[in-house]
């Protein structure tokens, strides 16, 4: 699709691109950072999850990794592998206008509607932005949902419809003037991933 590998430039390439092509014709390359077209520097797993949507590719001199880079990729080519069938051949869909909105949001679903991905990417980081909410989309109304983020306490439990007519409220962000367990530094073109799985009780 393009050689630029910019995370933010990559979120806004990605989603172009599914206007016209599944995720499964998407070959997603991470690179080094400073980015060599931007000179953006980005945390790398914003890096891999923007790029997991699709074919992840990784592009990357592991002479020049630390020890808990390499740590930190193994575990994420791992989890991707056992999760590439969602992330390539799900039913995929845009959750925010990436173009013209602060965050762009996606959310790819198992034919079953059992299992989902969703990953919402900050542009810019700023402060006293308020909670975010996110209305999804793909999943069954009358099925209750568990969703965990992957990086920080947060579990809840929601049906489809409600998740998809009132929306998820996104994690607390620190703000940049606190932290505690139950939220997440988000700095400028940074992402959260939620897993959402039936709970296995009918509403």
């Amino acid at each position: 699709m393009s050689d630029n590998t910019d995370v933010l430039s990559r979120s806004l390439i990605q989603e172009g691109t599914s206007y016209g092509y599944p995720l499964s014709r998407m070959s997603n390359h991470i690179s080094a950072v400073p980015n060599h077209q931007t000179t953006r520097i980005s945390r790398l797993e914003d890096r891999l999850n923007v790029a997991s949507f699709g074919v992840l590719v990784v592009q990357l001199n592991p002479d020049t990794l630390s020890v808990g880079e390499k740590q930190k990729l193994k575990s994420f080519i791992a989890s991707y592998k056992s999760e590439h069938c969602l992330l390539q051949y799900g039913t995929f869909y845009r959750l925010e206008d990436g173009f013209s909105d602060n965050y762009c949001s996606w959310i790819t679903v198992d034919s079953e509607k059992n299992i989902a991905k969703l990953i919402v990417g900050l542009k810019i980081s700023m402060p006293a932005l308020g909670s975010k909410i996110i209305k999804l989309k793909g999943l069954d109304d009358n099925k209750n949902y568990r969703i965990k983020c992957d990086s920080i306490e947060f579990c809840i439990y929601a049906s489809g419809e409600m998740l998809r007519d009132y929306g998820l409220i996104l994690p607390p962000n620190n703000q940049c003037n606190e932290r505690n367990n139950n939220a997440r530094h988000m700095v400028d073109f940074s992402t959260i991933v939620l897993i959402s799985t039936p709970k296995y009780r009918h509403i």
